[in-house]
C-alpha cells in the first residue's frame, strides 16, 4: 500500500485543472453622456460575460480610463460619491445587461462611448 501512494498522488496532482496564463491587462478609455451632458460621479461596473475581471471605474466629467483584462463585458453603473448624479442614471442602466456589451481585445487599448437618452 505505501508503494502505490506516491503514484497515486503524481495522478491525482497531473489530472488537476491547468493553469492559463492571463492576458496582460490594456488600457480602456471613453466618455459617459446622459442627453448630451457629460456624466459625473458615478461608478461605471464591467460585469465578464466571456474572460476578463470584476472591474470598478470612477466616471468624472464624462471621462473614463482603467486597465482591464481582455474579455467581453457587460456594463452598468452604480452610486459614487455624489448620490443626485447617479440618481439621473435611466433605470435600464442600473444592471449588466448583455444588449450593452463591450470586447476588450489583447494588445490594444480600447474606446468606449456610452450615450444615454
Amino acid at each position: 500500500m505505501l508503494k502505490v501512494l506516491p503514484w497515486l498522488v503524481l495522478v491525482i496532482v497531473g489530472c488537476g485543472p491547468s493553469a492559463r496564463p492571463v492576458p496582460d491587462a490594456v488600457e480602456v478609455s471613453g466618455s459617459v453622456n446622459l442627453a448630451g451632458s457629460p456624466v459625473s460621479d458615478v461608478v461605471l461596473n464591467l460585469h465578464p460575460t466571456s474572460g476578463g475581471h470584476p472591474v470598478v471605474i470612477n466616471v468624472k466629467e464624462g471621462s473614463f480610463t482603467a486597465e482591464v483584462t481582455p474579455g467581453r463585458y457587460a456594463y452598468f453603473f452604480s452610486e459614487g460619491k455624489v448620490p443626485a448624479a447617479f440618481k439621473a442614471i435611466p433605470s435600464e442602466y442600473l444592471e449588466p445587461s448583455l444588449d450593452r456589451e463591450e470586447l476588450v481585445i489583447s494588445g490594444q487599448s480600447t474606446e468606449v462611448i456610452i450615450e444615454m437618452e
